[in-house]
C-alpha cells in the first residue's frame, strides 16, 4: 500500500506574503516554483525527484497553544518572544512523497528538500519564528540551523528537550519518528543539562544518517562517549517505544 510521507513546519510572519514573493525566493534557490491554487490559501508548488513541496500563505496566526506553549528556551531569545506572540500570518511549508516502502533514505531526502525551502524563505524580513509539532523556534535559531548547507539541521528535525527533576535529568527527542526511528531519551540520568542535550542531539544525528540502534548494544560516536541502549516507553507518549540511553 502506498503511504504518504511528509516534512511539515510553519514559518511565522509579521505580515502576509504574496505568492509572487514566495515563488521568487524559491526560484532563487534553484527550486522550480510555480503558483497553484488550493490548501486553503495561496500556494506555491515545487516538483522534484525527492518529493513535492507546497508553500501556502495563510492570512492568520496560529493559536497561543500551538506557538507560545512550545517555545524552546535554547532556540528562542527573550527579545524574540513578543513577535512570536504577535505574529499575523504564517506559511505552511510541507514536503510530501508517496513511497510504498517509505525507506529512511526517502524520508531523509524529503526533509532535505524541506530544509532547502526553509533556508530560501528564512531570509525574508517578515519571518519572526518557526513552529513544528511540539517546538517553536526564534528566527535567529532558524537561520543559524540552516546556515551550513553541508550540515543537517538536526535541531529543526528532532529537537531535544531537557529538564532537571528530583532524581536526575530527563530528556527526549521529538521528531525521529518522521525518519522511521523511535525517539531517544534519558530518564533520571546523572548528567548535567548541557551534556544531556549534546548526547541526545549527537545520537539523533547519528540515527538520521541511517544507523540502527539495537537493544542491549553500546554505541559510541566519539572515543570519549559511550552509551547503552534499551527499548522503553517514550516519556511523551507511553504507547510509543523509544530508545532509552544509559550513560557509561
Amino acid at each position: 500500500m502506498t503511504r504518504q510521507h511528509k516534512a511539515l513546519g510553519m514559518v511565522l510572519l509579521s505580515a502576509r506574503l504574496k505568492t509572487s514573493e514566495i515563488e521568487r525566493r524559491l526560484r532563487a534557490a534553484d527550486l522550480p516554483a510555480r503558483e497553484t491554487e488550493g490548501l486553503g490559501g495561496d500556494t506555491v508548488t515545487v516538483d522534484t525527484d525527492d518529493g513535492t513541496l507546497f508553500v501556502t500563505a495563510v492570512p492568520r496566526a496560529l493559536t497561543g497553544e500551538d506557538v507560545m506553549n512550545n517555545i524552546h528556551p535554547l532556540f528562542t531569545e527573550e527579545d524574540e518572544i513578543p513577535a512570536l506572540g504577535n505574529h499575523a500570518a504564517h506559511l505552511v511549508v510541507v514536503a510530501v512523497n508517496f513511497e510504498a516502502e517509505g525507506t529512511r533514505k526517502v524520508r531523509r531526502h524529503l526533509h532535505q528538500l524541506h530544509a532547502r525551502a526553509l533556508k530560501a524563505l528564512s531570509g525574508l524580513e517578515e519571518v519572526v519564528g518557526y513552529a513544528i509539532d511540539g517546538t517553536t523556534f526564534g528566527p535567529a535559531a532558524l537561520r543559524r540551523e540552516l546556515a551550513d548547507e553541508h550540515s543537517a539541521p538536526i535541531d529543526l528535525w528532532a529537537p531535544a528537550w531537557v529538564w532537571s527533576g528530583d532524581h536526575g535529568i530527563t530528556a527526549y527527542t521529538y521528531g525521529l519518528a518522521a525518519f522511521g526511528h523511535p525517539e531517544v531519551q534519558l530518564v533520571d540520568a546523572d548528567v548535567e543539562v548541557a551534556e544531556a542535550y549534546v548526547v541526545l542531539s549527537d545520537v539523533a544525528a547519528y540515527v538520521i544518517k541511517g544507523v540502527d540502534l539495537e537493544e542491549g548494544a553500546s554505541v559510541g560516536w566519539r572515543a570519549e562517549m559511550q552509551v547503552g541502549v534499551e527499548k522503553r516507553p517514550w516519556v511523551v507518549d507511553l504507547e510509543q517505544p523509544a530508545w532509552q540511553l544509559r550513560m557509561h
